[in-house]
């Protein structure tokens, strides 16, 4: 399929559904089906506002300890592992909605995440915890569901089009514009975008999505 084909969702797609989900700092998760249609509600968005703030927190107490207190970074982790497994419950509940459900994540080639003392002696951005730690609790939460989850290519995919893969804009205000003059979108929220981007990718790999 070339980058200007309109590709649609395959007949087979009442088989099984594939829900793309994109993990960030703002919208810890964001989650929709490859069958979304444009303007559609059934999506799910949960932000990350406790888990920022938490960090913010871990932070702080670490300049107050010196950037060395171990306990404090694995009573912080903990604390934010709960909120993410509280975020992943509602993922979950949202993809049994769906018939013969499979969750779709990125795979950023992390075969385990990092742990926060690790992050702060690398002197790495804690986001780098953060979004493999929710992928890996994705993955713990969907097989103890008996949910199928799968990763997908994550490259480019805040900047591909989940409705006909054209390469199009995403603004500094994490609006997603495609310029595609056969598109049935114009203008959409970035996250939702990358989410849709991530189910396509899913839904195509198991021929659910027609090329």
């Amino acid at each position: 399929m070339g980058d200007d084909d309109n590709s649609q969702p395959a007949s087979r797609q009442t088989a099984q559904t594939v829900i793309g989900v994109d993990v960030g700092m703002n919208n810890l998760i964001v989650a929709v089906p490859h069958t979304l249609h444009a303007n559609a509600a059934n999506v799910l968005e949960i932000e990350g506002t406790v888990e920022y703030e938490l960090i913010n927190e871990f932070v702080e107490a670490l300049d107050d300890h010196d950037n060395s207190d171990s306990d404090l970074a694995i009573q912080y982790e903990d604390l934010m592992v709960a909120h993410i497994d509280l975020a992943v419950d509602q993922l979950l509940d949202y993809t049994r909605m769906y018939p013969q459900p499979i969750i779709a994540v990125e795979d950023f080639g992390h075969s385990m995440p990092p742990g926060l003392n690790e992050c702060v002696a690398n002197g790495s951005d804690l986001s780098d915890w953060v979004i493999p730690k929710v992928i890996e609790r994705i993955e713990t939460g969907c097989n103890d569901a008996g949910i199928e989850v799968e990763r997908v290519d994550h490259r480019l995919s805040s900047k591909t089009c989940g409705w006909c893969g054209n390469i199009g804009v995403r603004a500094r205000s994490g609006v997603f514009h495609c310029n595609a003059p056969d598109c049935e979108i114009t203008a959409v929220d970035g996250d939702r975008n990358a989410a849709k981007t991530i189910a396509r990718r899913g839904a195509v790999e198991r021929g659910l999505w027609m090329e």
